[in-house]
C-alpha cells in the first residue's frame, strides 16, 4: 500500500470484510469497506481506499483454506495486565480474530469472547487459547499474568471514573493516601512515541519516571516522551517536587494519534482523521480548552494542552487528538 510506508497507520472500517496486515490488504468476506491511512506524526497525506470484495468459492482472502492439521505449530506468548482491565488479544496474533476459536482455562481469572477480547477478573496466572481454524495459521497460547491494580491507580479511578482529568492531591504525608495531581489515559501504536511534556507543569523540573511494564512502554526522561514497544497496557508515572503525573498507557494496532497545534479562538476540521460515515463519541481531558462541535470541528476556547479521544460506534477506529492551544 502506497509504497509500503512505515510512517502510515492503517485501519479498516470493517475488518470482517477486509483488513490490513503489514502493507497489504486482505479480503475476507464479500462486501464493501474503507481502508484509512493516517501519518503517525499527524502531518502529511491521508488516504481513503475504498475496497469491494466479491464473492469467491473460498472462504477467506480469495484463496482456498483447509482445516487445522495435526502438524500445525502453537506459538506461546506472555501478556501482563491489571485486575479489571480489558485486553484485546487479537493484537498479539498474526491473523484476525475470526481465524481462531477462543477459550480460557479458568473463567474465574479471565474470560475471553469470540473477538479475542479478554477481561481480567482477579490476580493470578491463567492461560488463554486461540485455536486456529486453518492449517496455514498457527495457534497461539497466551500465558496471562494478572497483577493487582496499583493503589495509586485505584484512587485515581475512584476520584475520576473516566480515568482522565484533574485529581486532587492529598496533603497527607502517608504514602498510602497520596494522589497523583493528574491522571491521563493514553493510546499508542506499537513503535510510536508521544511527547507528553506539555502535560507536565514545567519542562525544567526534574521528574522521576517509572514504567510498570517495560515490555509495553518506555519513557524518555530527557525528552518527556512515552513510547509503545509492545501490545498491552502499562502504567507510567512522572513524579517531582512540583507535581505527580500518572499515565495509563494502552498500546494497540487499532489506535492512531494526531497532534494538533492551534491558536485560541481557532478551529480545525477533524473529519479527515475519522472514518467516513461513522458516528463517534468523544472523551475529553479538559473540554474547556477545546471541544468538538456538531460539524466535527475542534474549537479552541483557551490556552492549554488537552486531548480528545474519538471512538467510532461503527468500527474499531479510535483516534486520539493531542491538542495544544496557544494564547
Amino acid at each position: 500500500i502506497v509504497g509500503g510506508s512505515s510512517n502510515i497507520s492503517w485501519s479498516s472500517s470493517d475488518n470482517s470484510i477486509a483488513y490490513v496486515s503489514g502493507n497489504s490488504i486482505y479480503g475476507n468476506n464479500a462486501g464493501s469497506t474503507v481502508i484509512f491511512g493516517s501519518p503517525y506524526s499527524g502531518y502529511g497525506d491521508y488516504y481513503n481506499i475504498y475496497v469491494n470484495v466479491t464473492k469467491s468459492s473460498s472462504s477467506n482472502n480469495g484463496t482456498s483454506r483447509t482445516s487445522r492439521s495435526s502438524s500445525q505449530r502453537t506459538i506461546s506468548k506472555n501478556v501482563s495486565c491489571y485486575v479489571g482491565s480489558k485486553v484485546d488479544l487479537d493484537n498479539y496474533t498474526s491473523n484476525p480474530y475470526y481465524d481462531y476459536s477462543w477459550s480460557t482455562r479458568d473463567k474465574s481469572y479471565a474470560t475471553v469472547n469470540k473477538y479475542g477480547e479478554m477481561s481480567a477478573n482477579k490476580k493470578g496466572t491463567v492461560y488463554i487459547y486461540a485455536k486456529s481454524k486453518y492449517s496455514d495459521v498457527n495457534s497461539v497460547e497466551f500465558k496471562v499474568t494478572i497483577k493487582e491494580t496499583p493503589s495509586s491507580a485505584k484512587k485515581a479511578a475512584s476520584s475520576n471514573k473516566t480515568y482522565t482529568g484533574n485529581i486532587t492531591k492529598s496533603t497527607s504525608s502517608s504514602s498510602s493516601t497520596n494522589f497523583y495531581d493528574k491522571v491521563y489515559k493514553l493510546y499508542l501504536n506499537n513503535g510510536q512515541t508521544v511527547d507528553v511534556s506539555e502535560f507536565l507543569s514545567s519542562a525544567s523540573t526534574k521528574y522521576n519516571w517509572k514504567v510498570d511494564d517495560k515490555n509495553v512502554a518506555t519513557a524518555n526522561s530527557s525528552r518527556g516522551s512515552v513510547k509503545g514497544v509492545g501490545y498491552g497496557s502499562s502504567s507510567v508515572s512522572a513524579t517531582s517536587t512540583a507535581q505527580d503525573v500518572y499515565f495509563y498507557v494502552n498500546v494497540s494496532k487499532y489506535f492512531s494519534n494526531v497532534t494538533i497545534n492551534m491558536d485560541r479562538g481557532g478551529s480545525v476540521d477533524i473529519s479527515k482523521y475519522l472514518d467516513s460515515g461513522s458516528k463517534y463519541t468523544y472523551t475529553y481531558y479538559d473540554d474547556s480548552i477545546a471541544k468538538v462541535n456538531s460539524d466535527n470541528r475542534l474549537i479552541a476556547s483557551k490556552a492549554g494542552s488537552t486531548y480528545v479521544i474519538c471512538e467510532s460506534k461503527n468500527s474499531n477506529n479510535v483516534v486520539q487528538l493531542m491538542v495544544n492551544v496557544s494564547k
